[in-house]
């Protein structure tokens, strides 16, 4: 503040720009650098592509898995605790029983941290979880393949958030409906995860180099 009590903002701080992580950036922060704890257990990486069942969430402790491949997910997770997968592939949901990926409870859910496209099928009508991703996100895919333009099917509601890091490729919201009085992809923004999402976006990047 200055001497009449005014606030005197420095033009400099005030226009730095955001950077929008990469993949490899939260990769990481949050896998390469975390380090098992009591609260949380950290994985070997999975090489290969990858299902459900190779991802599971039991146990007394938060988990966090790494997959070099792709991973599809045709049925729920197992377990009730918060799990951050990273895929350095493609992530595909669906198709599922009832139509639905539930999972959570009020303090776990899931985050998806995704290199490659997210493709949910036509058929798919919940996703429960976070997912960002630094390729394509399509909400619904025909056979794995993102139609050119809408499709009529049922509505999808994403109890969670869909996040892009790229502005190149933004989310292809691809259903329609017949009544157009409902929205035909529904995001259901869930409190808890500010506080699950914190470590992976506020911890500071440690990135080494010799100098000369």
């Amino acid at each position: 503040f200055g001497p009449t009590g005014a606030c005197i903002i420095d033009p400099k701080a005030a226009f730095v720009p955001f950077k929008i992580p990469t993949f490899e950036d939260l990769k990481s922060i949050y896998f390469t650098q975390a380090k098992s704890l009591n609260t949380v257990t950290k994985h070997p990486t999975l090489n290969g592509d990858r299902t459900q069942s190779d991802i599971p969430l039991t146990g007394n402790t938060d988990h966090i898995y790494s997959i070099s491949g792709n991973l599809t997910i045709s049925s729920n997770i197992s377990g009730n605790q918060t799990g951050v997968i990273f895929v350095d592939g493609n992530l595909s949901i669906g198709p599922l029983p009832s139509n639905s990926l539930t999972y959570g409870t009020s303090n776990s859910g899931l985050v998806f941290v995704v290199k490659g496209n997210v493709s949910i099928d036509q058929s798919v009508t919940q996703v429960d979880g976070v997912i960002i991703s630094e390729g394509t996100i399509c909400t619904a895919t025909q056979n794995g393949i993102c139609p050119a333009s809408n499709i009529q099917t049922s509505q999808l509601v994403i109890n969670g958030s869909l996040i892009p890091l790229n502005e190149a490729t933004p989310t292809k919201f691809r259903r329609s409906l017949s009544d157009n009085s409902q929205p035909s992809e529904k995001i259901v923004h869930q409190v808890k995860y500010l506080i699950i999402l914190r470590s992976l976006i506020a911890d500071t990047l440690q990135k080494w180099s010799e100098v000369p």
